[in-house]
């Protein structure tokens, strides 16, 4: 078995090894030892390299192989998550704006369109006046609403005088998404540059439901839902049930 005891040799740096691999090797038929054996062995030796005491192999320090290991957990449960997340929503839209109709309302007809294309129901549509009171009033029987289980609002979110949407909305949050602001306005950056900061986007939860405040531009409603919102949806709902 000249053959055999050389790739033993190679591959096996103790007893121990040699004697496993040479216990692969005596299941191989013998009329064809030579050639079976030795691939069984280096298959066999290539599964256990990791454990060969010599040459040493490079030790990861201990932080980075516990971060390389939550890393790979999270990212597990994120994708189990995602395959117990709500397929079909309920959805009201909301366009916060003092000027808009029905006829050129092309942010809401915008954000519908995506709802409706990635499967979701919209149940309730209304053009809402930037001022706080009104937009309460408009939010508090939508929050009532078992068959809605989330709300996107569009317009309303910067800084001048009228924008009160985020007034309006962030004090109703028992949970704040800060995520979905932070993200949209790093994503606008790369769109737009600093203007980005004057965005007053945001989302929370209210009522066991989850509301999105993005601006009321059409581009603003693409990069909100195709990016962030739509994409995590049906995971967020899944984690409220």
């Amino acid at each position: 078995m000249p053959g055999v005891d050389f790739h033993l040799a190679v591959h096996a740096r103790s007893r121990a090894h040699a004697s496993a691999l040479r216990a692969v090797a005596a299941g191989c038929d013998r009329s064809e030892y030579g050639s079976i054996a030795t691939s069984r062995v280096l298959r066999y030796a290539g599964q256990l390299e990791w454990r060969l005491p010599y040459p040493a192999r490079p030790q990861q320090p201990t932080g980075l192989r516990r971060a390389a290991w939550l890393i790979r957990f999270l990212g597990m449960s994120v994708r189990e998550h995602h395959r117990r997340a709500k397929q079909r929503a309920g959805c009201a839209v909301l366009t916060i704006s003092d000027t808009r109709t029905e006829a050129n309302d092309t942010s809401g007809a915008r954000l519908k369109e995506l709802l409706a294309a990635a499967g979701h129901q919209v149940v309730a549509y209304a053009i809402v006046p930037d001022d706080p009171l009104r937009i309460r009033d408009t939010l508090q029987p939508l929050f009532a609403d078992t068959g809605i289980q989330a709300i996107f609002l569009s317009g309303g979110t910067g800084i001048a005088p009228r924008d009160t949407t985020f007034e309006a909305v962030r004090d109703l949050f028992e949970k704040e998404i800060e995520g979905f602001g932070e993200l949209f306005r790093m994503l606008s950056y790369a769109e737009i540059g600093a203007a980005a900061m004057l965005s007053r986007a945001t989302a929370g939860i209210v009522a066991g439901k989850i509301l999105f405040s993005m601006p009321g531009s059409t581009a603003a409603v693409e990069l909100a839902m195709q990016k962030l919102a739509l994409p995590e949806l049906g995971h967020a709902l899944g984690l409220l049930e």
